[in-house]
């Protein structure tokens, strides 16, 4: 269950709230105390007692490190560096035949980062090598004669009978 704004709000109020001065001149606070006063503020919400003890001491943890009961946005991923970059510009320029799956392995880079720094930073895309026949001056005359073959059956009307590929 997802835990709204003023509910968290509410888990910190209550858990300072609910606090008391020992003899030795030290707050205590009392998570029991504080769960006790969220069950009835909000007796609509169907919870597990244990879960919502987890919850009250990461919102308290949190509210203790940051000043703030929202998560925050996520750093994400860092960001690759010029070093990784040149790294791999210097091993593609070495091997450009070299397979994305060989890079990663040798550069102890995730393929997924290989993949993207080569094409976005890099400007580099794969590319399949095809091999094509070498036109020769003696086909040249058995083309024609195809060419012909096929006008011929054409006007004639049989190769409609034939399906061609």
């Amino acid at each position: 269950m997802g835990y709204t704004l003023e509910q968290n709000t509410f888990i910190v109020m209550s858990y300072y709230r609910n606090g008391t001065l020992n003899a030795d001149g030290e707050w205590v606070y009392s998570v029991q105390a504080c769960k006790d006063e969220y069950l009835a503020k909000f007796p609509e919400l169907n919870i597990e007692e244990q879960s919502l003890m987890t919850h009250i001491k990461r919102i308290v943890d949190r509210f203790n490190s940051t000043g703030n009961v929202s998560k925050g946005k996520s750093p994400g991923r860092p960001p690759v560096s010029e070093e990784v970059v040149e790294d791999l510009r210097e091993r593609m320029e070495q091997s450009p035949k070299k397979s994305l799956s060989k890079l990663s392995l040798q550069s102890g880079i995730p393929y997924t980062t290989c993949q993207k720094v080569l094409k976005r930073t890099l400007h580099m895309h794969p590319y399949k090598v095809s091999s094509i026949h070498e036109l020769k001056p003696a086909d040249y005359p058995r083309r024609v004669a195809y060419c012909e073959w096929f006008q011929n059956n054409m006007n004639n009307n049989r190769i409609l009978d034939v399906i061609f590929f």
